[in-house]
């Protein structure tokens, strides 16, 4: 998994329309979970998993049961994918 988690974050760091929450140092890599939230600089979360959804990838949008946090940073009411 850190392999993997490594290469996503290489090539998320690389598109500028996306944010991703979290842990993000590769020396840190090994104190996060391998799952990863993500915000679009212009795209709802709910309008990128839609279109994500259409290209056969499996994602869904929301709070994921930390309402809280979503809040906190500011991603309310759509969250992040």
């Amino acid at each position: 998994e850190t392999e993997l988690a490594t290469q996503f974050l290489d090539g998320l760091a690389r598109l500028s329309a996306w944010r991703g929450w979290g842990i993000d140092d590769p020396g840190r890599i090994g104190d996060r979970v391998p799952t990863f939230g993500l915000t679009h600089r212009t795209r709802p979360a709910a309008e990128v998993a839609s279109l994500l959804g259409e290209q056969g990838l499996f994602v869904w949008s929301g709070h994921f049961y930390a309402q809280g946090l979503i809040e906190r940073l500011g991603l309310a009411p759509a969250g992040m994918l």
